[in-house]
């Protein structure tokens, strides 16, 4: 089918179809007149897929920011001398958002594209009229992403359509003459002869044989997402996970009410003999038997030397403890020397200032021989001697 169109400017409508020559400058680029258009079946082109287009019209795919040439005249019906064209573009499988860039070959990019894709896997198509350039092309860009392209033709443009005169008439030529006829009538009206038939229409005939059925189409756009589905039915308990990490302890919780008296205890060995002044000495048998806890309470004189010593079994002193009733005060020394035949050991300890009122040695120890002489030395450095000392220490006989 061929329609005639005299005098439509394809500027303008290229001006319509949202490509390049929406701008002024990318219109008068191409000056094309007035131009005849002639509407023609619509007829694919090109398929970058394939199906069955090979060489400049087929694979591979538009690869993004690469310029792809398509010879349109002489395709379709198009003729070679054919200005312009009225086609239908699309993408499918889009590898991504991106837009197609569409102009006459040989002429810069347009500012706008034909057509725009959002997201992968999208198939879209959109109409355009678009001047053709250099050898009657297209050229054609994927911008950002690329993609498979198509393009149909369902018209074109042309400066003259030439008219079509028939010459012949089932085999009869030159001037003929139409002679109207038992069921023909002939109306001439103008420049136009019209010829209609008298005879009644004949029943219909019967229905034809299905055609065979056309190529698959191309994918429709990925519907809706749907409505979320009803809850699974929970999964099996997982196993037990690691044990996880001891906690930090917890604050000490209140003390206890206090529990009853104990019974008495055995009687303890026999205590130390007094001394004058409400001093103390040690028992006369220390060390004959197992261990023995040595609790020594005595008054002292600065640089004093308990003189009430006495012999011990063979064995070892050590644990030597020393409390005093008040610290000795400021820039004061209390100390005490456990002493062996009335000769100072390394068993000894001191108490400085006025806040401390106890010490202890419980790394040295003593050694001594049957009949040896145990005794105790208090010394006071820069004070007077303190009202009370008490010392405990463990004799271990061997």
């Amino acid at each position: 089918m061929k329609l005639g169109i005299a005098g439509l400017s394809l500027a303008a409508l290229a001006a319509t179809s949202g490509v390049a020559a929406a701008q002024e400058q990318s219109a008068l680029s191409m000056p094309t007149g007035s131009l005849q258009f002639v509407g023609i079946t619509p007829c694919r082109v090109l398929d970058t897929r394939g199906n069955g287009f090979t060489g400049e019209y087929g694979a591979p795919q538009l690869a993004a920011g690469a310029p792809r040439n398509f010879t349109i005249a002489g395709q379709c019906g198009v003729p070679a001398d054919a200005k312009g064209v009225a086609v239908n573009l699309g993408v499918t499988l889009t590898e991504g958002a991106g837009f197609i860039l569409v102009h006459p070959a040989g002429t810069s990019l347009p500012v706008v594209s034909s057509v725009n894709y959002e997201r992968s896997g999208q198939t879209i198509a959109n109409s355009a009229v678009f001047p053709l350039g250099d050898n009657g092309g297209l050229t054609v860009v994927a911008g950002v992403a690329s993609t498979h392209f198509f393009l149909d033709v369902n018209g074109y443009f042309a400066e003259s359509v030439p008219e079509e005169t028939v010459k012949s008439l089932n085999g009869l030529t030159g001037d003929l003459e139409l002679v109207a006829g038992a069921n023909v009538t002939l109306t001439p009206s103008g420049n136009t002869l019209v010829i209609d038939s008298l005879a009644t229409p004949g029943p219909q005939g019967l229905q034809g044989a299905q055609g065979i059925q056309g190529p698959q189409g191309d994918p429709g756009a990925t519907g809706a997402t749907g409505s979320q589905g009803p809850q699974g039915d929970p999964g099996p308990t997982g196993p037990t996970g690691p044990q996880g990490l001891q906690g930090i302890q917890g604050v000490a919780g209140p003390t206890g009410a206090t529990g009853e008296t104990g019974a008495t205890g055995a009687q303890g060995p026999q205590g130390l003999t007094g001394l004058p002044g409400g001093g103390a000495v040690l028992g006369a048998n220390i060390g004959n038997t197992g261990d023995t806890f040595i609790p020594f309470y005595t008054f002292f004189t600065a640089s004093d030397e308990n003189d009430a010593s006495m012999p011990v079994a063979a064995g070892t002193a050590s644990r030597l403890v020393v409390r005093l009733v008040t610290a000795p005060g400021n820039n004061q020394t209390v100390t005490l020397f456990v002493r062996k035949n009335h000769q100072d050991t390394a068993l000894t300890c001191s108490i400085t200032g006025n806040a401390a009122t106890t010490c202890s040695d419980t790394t040295n120890e003593i050694s001594f021989v049957a009949g040896d002489r145990l005794s105790i030395r208090y010394d006071e450095t820069n004070g007077t001697a303190n009202s009370r000392v008490t010392f405990s220490m463990v004799f271990t006989s061997l």
